[in-house]
């Protein structure tokens, strides 16, 4: 009898375990908002899924909610939307993949120029001027490597911190977010006509001009990345973002000019902008100053 009786009250607690369990756990409507304050609106100006009651909002938390009645999990769900849309459509992009890759390079450059930098402070030889071209000479392509890596991660996550751009029935995608999927994907070449297209689009685009530009650093074409930015920097002299990519371009062809440039940077860049203490590292560390008041 007795052994009955503790079975039915283990029976009764495990029960009542289980269920205070089961009423911890979020329920469908809660998760569906959680999810859908991570992804942007696709047709707002910076709102969550969550926030907005637009149509394409709306229809944001209806697929989310559909997702998990089928057992989706959450991170599936959230790996379906940038499938769908691009990391742009995560209010909080994860830094994995090309991000974090990006982000990791600069590292891994400066490390591997530290031997340089340190041959290029040995004075060299009385009368020998010619001892010191061999090191720059072979500093300058690591040193763009080096800064392209910085660059495009400062660049990946400032644009995915800009407002959606509306969608229009003539108008159905956004070219800008479609290059950067192509770019992940690595389809540069593809990427570079997206780019291209929101620039016919919108002459303005400031994210479409910037990231035109790495992907033209990173398929050989400095040159013309170049010539497409100093028309604009002329007019813009002040635009942190655009000076960055322009002075990256230049390092490779004009390696002086880029120098100059990316210090121009650093005097005009906003306050916690990502790229500063990588660039004045990268300045600081990895090429001669010539003067050059990159900070300290």
């Amino acid at each position: 009898m007795m052994a009955r009786l503790a079975a039915l009250i283990l029976t009764v607690l495990a029960a009542l375990a289980l269920w205070n369990s089961a009423q911890r756990e979020p329920g469908l409507a809660e998760r569906t908002h959680d999810l859908a304050a991570m992804v942007r609106c696709p047709d707002c100006s910076g709102v969550s899924a969550a926030e907005s009651s637009s149509a394409m909002a709306l229809s944001v938390r209806a697929e989310i909610e559909r997702l998990l009645r089928a057992g989706v999990g959450d991170d599936d769900i959230l790996r379906h939307f940038r499938q769908r849309y691009g990391d742009w459509i995560l209010l909080s992009p994860p830094m994995t993949g090309l991000p974090l890759a990006l982000w990791a390079l600069p590292a891994a450059a400066v490390l591997a120029l530290m031997p340089l930098a340190a041959r290029r402070r040995r004075p060299p030889p009385r009368g020998s001027s010619a001892a010191y071209a061999p090191v720059a000479a072979k500093t300058v392509p690591v040193v763009a490597l080096g800064v392209l890596a910085v660059v495009a991660g400062a660049v990946v996550i400032r644009v995915s911190h800009e407002p959606a751009r509306p969608v229009t029935a003539d108008q159905p995608d956004d070219p800008v977010a479609r290059g950067r999927l192509l770019a992940s994907a690595g389809d540069h070449e593809g990427a570079v006509r997206a780019y291209r297209e929101a620039l016919r689009r919108r002459p303005d685009d400031r994210a479409a001009l910037s990231l035109l530009g790495l992907q033209l650093i990173e398929t050989g074409r400095a040159a013309e990345a170049v010539s497409l930015l100093r028309k604009v920097a002329d007019r813009r002299s002040r635009d942190a973002d655009l000076l960055l990519v322009l002075g990256t371009a230049q390092l490779a062809t004009e390696p002086e000019r880029g120098r100059r440039t990316l210090a121009r940077f650093l005097t005009v860049a906003p306050a916690g902008h990502p790229a500063v203490p990588r660039i004045r590292d990268l300045l600081l560390h990895s090429v001669p100053r010539y003067g050059l008041n990159v900070g300290t």
